[in-house]
């Protein structure tokens, strides 16, 4: 079950955050409980971590014979696309926020927190003899961060209720690309 920040019986994480309070990055708030008569709380989100990787190269072209010829190139062009869903329950604003956190990373996402990239890249190699393949790699981002309720009674002081981390990996649009040799499978 997810915490819960609510002015009345607030379920808190059963793993209490590894972070500091107001460490990191603040990127919004939403989940906002209100009552009229006692007051509100709300879902603070902070990223406190980022990192980018790569994921494991495949093979992105056919292979190409070049031990018939003198020399040979081979080129492709890419039309990658992938999607990653996310479990996390945020609101449009925060999952933008959260989303688009670091300069010069584009993310494609909608409302049902399933966000894709693609990358349309021209990538050629060239050799003299044997048989090759052009792999590409695409990058992840990894952000980890945190997520604190904050409640406001009224007549009362703000305070946090609650804290609890999550952690995210998702591609990016960059993409990198490698020639390699490889065994040579028809037949020359």
């Amino acid at each position: 079950m997810a915490s819960k920040c609510s002015l009345y019986k607030p379920k808190e994480p059963s793993i209490p955050s590894i972070y500091t309070e107001l460490s990191g990055t603040y990127v919004g708030s939403d989940s906002i409980d209100h009552d009229i008569l006692r007051g509100k709380c709300w879902i603070d989100y902070y990223i406190v971590d980022q990192s980018f990787s790569y994921a494991a190269p495949v093979a992105d072209s056919g292979e190409i014979d070049c031990g018939s010829t003198t020399s040979c190139t081979l080129a492709q062009t890419d039309g990658y696309k992938t999607c990653e869903s996310w479990s996390e329950e945020f609101s449009a604003k925060i999952m933008e926020n959260i989303f688009t956190f670091g300069a010069g990373v584009a993310f494609r996402y909608n409302h049902t927190l399933e966000k894709c990239s693609s990358a349309s890249n021209q990538y050629s190699c060239g050799w003299t003899d044997g048989c090759h393949v052009i792999y590409s790699s695409q990058q992840i981002m990894t952000q980890s961060g945190y997520r604190r309720c904050r409640c406001h009674p009224y007549f009362k002081h703000t305070t946090t209720s609650w804290m609890e981390d999550y952690s995210h990996s998702a591609p990016t649009d960059a993409v990198t690309y490698s020639c390699a040799d490889v065994p040579c499978t028809s037949g020359s």
